[in-house]
């Protein structure tokens, strides 16, 4: 049962909110037809500007002024408790099974419960799209942060507007902000390039607040109470289409809009938020026809839990990275850890945010001065008590992982023993016929001295992080040294291919006696995207050959480091056999 709210409620918003948080977790499912799946984030933005400016005005209007105090009081009410739960359990979880991610973990949980994870995240200058490792599994709540700080400013910015200006002005300067964030979207993303960290252009308020100040104007003017059910035919078709063009557009850009290109967000994050205004214009009006198409039962019951399940989702996929963390067939992991959030998200709806959101909670405290000395005494004993258990629990859990996460760190180092690369290496006195010129990114740095025990390397050129462009760049650079050896590289762990990047690579070596690619096998949504691609711009040059490390490696969670990338000893030895037989 939906909760009173201080506005009339519409069902609709929840399967709007539904479709939002679906996109959002099949983008992180790694659904490669869904591209643009984290554009649901926007959609969010769009809805949660629309309801609070909506609730603001309503409060003005009914009171004469506004209630900062309870305004704030109410947001932290219905944000911090859900989360607050889920940092609870999930803390335990990683500090017994999950113990690399320890470490960030606590550091980031302030962040989350302040509001400033999102600017955090730019300060680490913190990847969203990272291909890498294990991302934080706090990271989600970047978009929280953008809405508490939409939370802290707008009520005091609209309380200024209406002072000073009137009523009539709050759009115009709703649609100024969402302009401004438009521009700096802009400019920021002008500083990308294909190997760009997309960190400010992603988390920054300043760049990514259009669709929350883009649903404050809407609320403005678009308001429900003042519209009749009964229209011309003509109008009520008008509103129909405006909520179909919407869908349609949400929907397109959750399928064509593609996270690699940097294109993409000078408009992907402005359309998204325009869709999004378009279908909520739509199913507010008491008119719409299409409002109903997002009031069927499972949307709403989505709907309902769409915070709960945003919160879960991203910590429970994370924590079951398929082939890292467990294994399985691949559509009865799906279906579990979707099942996982689910369930979670009802818990935390049922048993966290409904209970706080009505005030049990609340009133229970306050009517222990009803109670009688011992009983209070024995009430505020044990809440204590629980309290204390579980901040020593989680403490004393905490500092053993970070002990065990540090020593396995060291250990896995230290049985590397392979320094960081920074400049090409170069063996001079290799015969240039008989050597090896490698080069990639962090995992060949990994095999490299595993490889020199059997092959004989010329040059050795890689970087943590590389990218393929990168690649190009530098392979260019070290041809007059390399030029007639072996060719050894691996592609795709970093980044979503591109044709003609492939081909560029591929034309700069074909005269090489021979090229061998290593493909790729991080737990990302572009891993089978690029290896076909490879496999297909290979096949065109006949001294290219394919290391499909993908098959190779898949069941053999042994290899890898926790991160799931980066190899162990027995990971290094099977990949290093793996060329070693290509070469042959």
């Amino acid at each position: 049962m939906a909760t009173k709210r201080g506005i009339q409620h519409i069902p609709a918003i929840d399967g709007l909110r539904a479709i939002a948080v679906t996109a959002v977790i099949f983008y992180h499912l790694g659904f490669g037809w869904i591209p643009g799946g984290f554009l649901g984030v926007d959609l969010f933005f769009v809805i949660s500007g629309y309801v609070i400016t909506r609730l603001l005005l309503d409060s003005i209007a009914r009171s004469g002024g506004l209630d900062l105090r309870g305004f704030y009081k109410a947001r932290a009410r219905r944000l911090l408790p859900p989360m607050i739960f889920m940092i609870i359990v999930t803390g335990f979880y990683v500090a017994i099974w999950a113990q690399d991610s320890v470490r960030r973990f606590i550091t980031d949980i302030a962040f989350s419960l302040t509001g400033t994870m999102n600017w955090w995240l730019v300060f680490k200058e913190q990847d969203y799209f990272e291909a890498i490792g294990r991302p934080p599994l706090l990271q989600h709540t970047w978009s929280l942060a953008v809405e508490a700080q939409f939370y802290l400013v707008w009520p005091v910015l609209l309380l200024l507007i209406l002072k000073r200006f009137g009523k009539k002005v709050i759009p115009l300067a709703a649609l100024t902000i969402a302009l401004i964030s438009g521009i700096a979207l802009f400019l920021v993303s002008l500083q990308l390039d294909a190997t760009s960290k997309v960190s400010h252009v992603y988390f920054g308020t300043d760049t990514h607040s259009i669709g929350l100040f883009l649903g404050a104007a809407l609320a403005v003017s678009w308001i429900p109470q003042n519209f009749k059910q009964e229209v011309s035919n003509k109008a009520q078709n008008f509103i129909d289409f405006i909520g179909v063009f919407g869908l349609v557009g949400i929907l397109g850009s959750f399928l064509l809009i593609d996270e690699s290109s940097p294109t993409a967000y000078k408009i992907a994050f402005p359309l998204a938020a325009l869709f999004g205004a378009a279908i909520v214009t739509s199913i507010v009006h008491p008119a719409s026809r299409f409002a109903p198409i997002l009031q069927n039962r499972v949307l709403l019951w989505i709907g309902e839990r769409s915070y709960a399940i945003y919160l879960w989702h991203w910590v429970i996929f994370q924590i079951t990275r398929p082939r890292v963390d467990i294994d399985g067939e691949n559509w009865a992991l799906i279906a579990l850890r979707i099942l996982v959030v689910l369930a979670l998200a009802d818990i935390s709806l049922k048993l966290v945010e409904l209970p706080i959101r009505s005030g049990a909670v609340e009133y229970w405290f306050k009517g222990m001065k009803y109670r009688t000395a011992q009983v209070r005494k024995r009430q505020k004993i044990a809440v204590i008590a629980s309290i204390s258990v579980v901040i020593l629990s989680f403490t004393s859990l905490s500092a053993f992982a970070i002990y065990k996460s540090d020593r396995a760190t060291k250990e896995f180092q230290e049985s590397l023993q392979n320094p960081p690369v920074t400049e090409p290496v170069i063996n001079d006195s290799a015969d240039v016929s008989q050597s090896i010129w490698l080069t990639g990114d962090s995992v060949i740095l990994g095999i490299r001295n595993t490889l020199s025990e059997i092959r004989p390397l010329l040059v050795v050129n890689a970087r943590v992080g590389r990218a393929a462009p990168e690649l190009l760049q530098e392979m260019n650079r070290d041809l007059e040294k390399a030029a007639g050896a072996t060719v050894v590289m691996d592609l795709g762990n970093n980044d979503l291919l591109q044709e003609e990047t492939i081909r560029a690579i591929f034309e700069l070596v074909k005269e090489s006696p021979r090229v061998v690619v290593v493909n790729t096998a991080v737990p990302r949504p572009y891993k089978d995207a690029n290896n076909e691609l490879l496999a297909q711009v290979a096949a065109d040059y006949r001294n290219v050959r394919i290391v499909d490390w993908n098959s190779i490696s898949d069941g053999h969670p042994e290899y890898f480091a926790p991160d799931g990338v980066h190899l162990v000893p027995t990971g290094a030895s099977a990949y290093v056999m793996a060329i070693d037989e290509a070469l042959k």
